[in-house]
């Protein structure tokens, strides 16, 4: 029985052109005997690469490109980037390592809000005092009803404002922390991102 010469026609062939094929060089394999690496500074190394690398990089856009990108140009009108100068400072100056950078960060941030949080839990806990109060107050009104002629509400909103100003407080000053905290916190959040 004959086997069937493959053609470049049939799909179920295994089929090449021999005359494609290239032979590969013959490659020397013998060891180079005095070839003996001499010991390069790692400074030198350093500049060595680094100057082939701008040489290769000023003569080709695409990594001119790559190089550039690849910098950080932080802005001063976005707050993340201000974030990351901060902490890099940090661990630039201290020594440390980012992590303890970003911890030594958080902490100043919570150090210098700290004033700002003490009157904000001050206010809530006079604002829980005053709580009492305004709930007689609010009975009062409901009693009177939806028909207040405009001299009575302003006797109202005027005796709210003395019961504010008896225990200094106010639920304005409550969102003081929470309205100062969010722009921090998501800087934070979005630089480490």
């Amino acid at each position: 029985m004959e086997t069937p010469t493959p053609t470049p026609s049939d799909p179920n062939s295994f089929w090449f052109d021999t005359t494609t094929l290239v032979k590969p060089a013959p490659v020397n394999l013998t060891p180079v005997l005095d070839a003996t690496p001499t010991p390069v500074p790692v400074d030198t190394a350093i500049d060595n690469s680094l100057s082939v690398v701008l040489t290769e990089a000023s003569t080709d856009p695409s990594l001119t490109t790559l190089l550039t990108s690849a910098d950080f140009h932080p802005s001063w009108s976005y707050p993340p980037d201000q974030v990351i100068v901060a902490i890099t400072s940090i661990h630039e100056t201290t020594g440390l390592s980012y992590g303890l950078s970003i911890l030594t960060f958080t902490l100043g941030i919570r150090t210098l809000m700290l004033p700002i949080f003490i009157k904000s839990q001050r206010n809530t806990s006079r604002m829980a005092h005053m709580k009492p109060e305004m709930d007689v107050m609010n009975e009062r009104m409901k009693k009177l009803g939806s028909n207040l002629d405009q001299s009575q509400k302003l006797q109202m909103a005027s005796e709210m404002n003395a019961l504010f100003a008896k225990y200094d407080c106010h639920p304005i000053k409550a969102m003081a922390l929470p309205l100062l905290q969010m722009p921090v916190f998501m800087s934070v959040f979005f630089g480490l991102k």
